[in-house]
């Protein structure tokens, strides 16, 4: 199967990565042979993973020559560069015209002419020092790996822990604790083996839900699978430019499916970008290449998701690089991430251009009064561009000037998002209650670190602009939820995007909160039980946030999510087969709704007076998803269903009801009473019932 085969390629380019002995060869001819080769597969071949080495060579050549230019000796850092050369330039491209085969292979072949102005270029791995304890470490992470690619499924699973044991978090922490006692040991931990373990953090549910993870995640890879046929979608948007710019391009240049790349990009990216930006951090500490360690942080914080590709995490991703590149004093490649960020997803991604802006202004000009000046105008500006943003999309989309409320009057609106949610269980036992109150301190936890972080290097300009940065996110935050309503965003998003901001602020403090572990290790008694003490204590917490980074089950969380399954697909299937010229709506929840966008793509809409409606549910506020509310929350009328009818102007509608669903017995005797028909697809523990109605 091509996803067990692609974990293999995976494992043994990281040992060849991790643990050969310096190679190298030199050739501009290679270059041509490679760019060959590329076309061959394309057109002839077709292979996957002839494609994808092609590709990883194509950008590491040009790659070691962009790194020699930053005096770096890894080509890591040159590769992470083209790829963001490839996001904008592409993400630019494809809004004005778009995204077709003899794009991708011109921007690819492009950066190689970098080796015009050299004459040999070498690529190789640094020798390293070999250590039994690192080939351990390694061969934990890939047991874990192999034993989640064993267990993938498209059956029902509400948390992927429930495939796991107790003791895939015991060796998770081994794992961890070895990498800990060996930096202490060395100073200096191969980054192939760091990278293993936060592949291993990130790739859980990519790995185990073979159907996909998420609900946004579905949506836009079907955007992306539709522009890699068509080249463009419309209508255009100035957003998610750089994503769908680089999944695409990937799949035409290496013919891997877009499900593929898409579900492992963020992951496996995250997975590599974030050691070298770490490790670029600590270049300014110190003479040890001992940064790429605090990387282990990002999975530390579990609130931080990088374990699915959406134009969100993927921004949230540069901006962690992008800080650490700031933090570095590297102002050419901090412009690059933060163009890129603003390509990908305006949102997070304007904070981040603003705050790479201000940053280098006050770099610039040195004195205390004018970095003042730009502190201050740093904060204004981040405390409102976030609802400036939303009112000019509110406007442009038609929907007019929102309603402006007093921010005072509507403060209790922004303290809910802090409220626990309504799954989880008030009385579930010591354990899990301790469990989940650590769950709750830790964010509290991380930003005081990061204080102190900030603290130590009182003497600089660094406590200001990011204090001010930090804390006009919260203010952010709060307008949004608190000043602005608006009447055509649901109620889920309405507090979804404030709650993201607060998230993102942290993501500034993060140097800091490795600055600040860093500080308190050196000032920690020197003795064995402190020691080890603490390298168990934070193998601990990374195990414990492992946990919260992924959908639990237990007696304390009751998380209402499931995933896409197998009898979802049969669902939208039958359906599909009974009338193929789509003249029908379904009302369904969001997983069978985005199986039918994930097996047709955007086959259907309706343009009705509400607008332009796709033929399944979608839970983005509009009329047809709140009437399958009315389905499953009050009485299964006929008239509801008629209603949706007479919305999209069709004759035909169809009722899904999933088992696993509340009250669903209750639901199913309701509909049964007002249905023309009902069919019953079952497979394992989850059947699924659709209703038929006709006008």
């Amino acid at each position: 199967m091509l996803h067990m085969s692609f974990f293999l390629y995976y494992a043994i380019a990281i040992y060849i990565f991790t643990f050969m002995k310096y190679f190298s060869f030199s050739n501009k001819k290679f270059s041509i042979f490679l760019v060959f080769l590329l076309l061959l597969n394309i057109f002839v071949f077709k292979n996957p993973f002839i494609g994808a080495a092609t590709i990883l060579a194509l950008i590491k050549i040009p790659g070691s020559f962009i790194s020699s230019y930053f005096k770096d000796s890894s080509s890591i850092l040159g590769s992470y560069l083209v790829l963001l050369y490839l996001m904008s330039v592409g993400g630019i491209i494809y809004f004005f015209y778009k995204i077709t085969l003899s794009i991708s292979l011109l921007l690819i072949i492009i950066p190689l002419l970098f080796l015009l102005k050299k004459e040999n270029i070498s690529i190789g791995f640094q020798k390293i020092q070999r250590s039994p304890l690192l080939h351990f470490i390694f061969a934990i992470d890939l047991s874990l790996l192999t034993f989640l690619f064993l267990k993938r499924t498209d059956a029902l699973l509400v948390s992927p822990w429930e495939i796991t044991s107790p003791l895939f978090f015991i060796l998770f922490a081994v794992s961890t604790a070895g990498i800990l006692y060996q930096y202490s040991k060395q100073k200096n931990i191969p980054i192939g083996i760091i990278s293993t373990h936060l592949f291993l953090s990130f790739s859980v549910a990519s790995i185990v839900y073979a159907l996909g993870f998420g609900f946004d995640g579905f949506i836009h890879r079907a955007t992306e699978q539709w522009i890699l046929q068509n080249g463009f979608i419309e209508p255009k948007q100035p957003f998610y430019l750089g994503q769908y710019a680089i999944i695409t391009m990937l799949s035409h240049l290496t013919t891997i499916p877009i499900f593929y790349i898409d579900t492992f990009f963020v992951p496996l990216l995250s997975s590599l970008i974030l050691p070298i930006s770490f490790e670029q951090l600590f270049k300014k500490r110190s003479s040890l290449q001992s940064g790429a360690v605090y990387s282990l942080l990002v999975p530390l914080l579990y609130f931080i998701t990088l374990n699915l590709t959406t134009p969100h995490n993927l921004v949230i991703l540069l901006t962690i690089s992008a800080v650490c590149f700031l933090y570095s004093e590297k102002m050419t490649i901090s412009w690059m991430i933060a163009i890129t960020a603003v390509l990908t997803h305006p949102l997070p991604g304007f904070p981040l251009l603003l705050f790479t802006l201000f940053f280098h202004l006050a770099k610039k000009y040195n004195t205390k009064k004018i970095q003042n000046i730009f502190t201050m105008i740093l904060f204004l500006c981040i405390s409102l561009a976030p609802a400036a943003m939303f009112i000019l999309q509110n406007i442009r989309s038609g929907f007019g000037f929102p309603n402006i409320i007093n921010p005072f009057y509507k403060i209790d609106h922004f303290l809910e998002l802090f409220q626990t949610p309504y799954w989880y269980l008030k009385d579930a036992g010591f354990m899990l209650d301790s469990l989940y109150f650590w769950q709750h301190i830790l964010p509290v936890v991380a930003v005081l670190l990061g204080l102190y972080g900030l603290y130590t290097m009182k003497a600089s300009l660094y406590p200001k602009i990011t204090l001010a940065m930090f804390v006009g996110l919260w203010v952010g935050a709060w307008f949004l939820r608190s000043w602005i309503y608006f009447p055509n965003v649901a109620t889920y998003e309405q507090g979804n995007y404030p709650l993201r901001l607060i998230s993102a602020s942290i993501l500034y403090l993060l140097p800091f909160i490795a600055i600040g572990l860093q500080q308190m290790s050196k000032n920690l008694p020197k003795n064995k039980t402190v020691y080890y003490g603490g390298i168990f204590f934070l193998s601990l917490v990374l195990m414990v946030s492992l946990y919260f980074s992924y959908p639990q089950k237990n007696h304390k969380s009751r998380y209402p999510g499931y995933n896409v399954t197998k009898q979802d697909i049969s669902t939208v299937q039958y359906i599909h087969n009974q009338e193929n010229d789509l003249e029908y709506t379904v009302l369904s929840n969001p997983l069978v709704s985005i199986a039918a966008l994930t097996k047709y793509s955007f086959a259907k809409h309706f343009n009705t007076k509400e607008g332009e409606l796709f033929y399944y549910a979608i839970p983005t506020g509009g009329p047809l998803y709140q009437l399958y509310g009315d389905m499953l929350y009050k009485d299964q009328k006929r008239s509801t269903m008629i209603e949706a009818m007479d919305l999209m102007g069709t004759d035909k509608a169809y009722f899904v009801l999933n088992s696993y669903w509340g009250n669903s017995e209750k639901i199913k005797n309701g509909a049964l009473a007002t249905a023309d028909s009902m069919h019953t697809i079952s497979e394992g523990n989850n059947e699924v019932y659709i209703f038929t109605y006709y006008r």
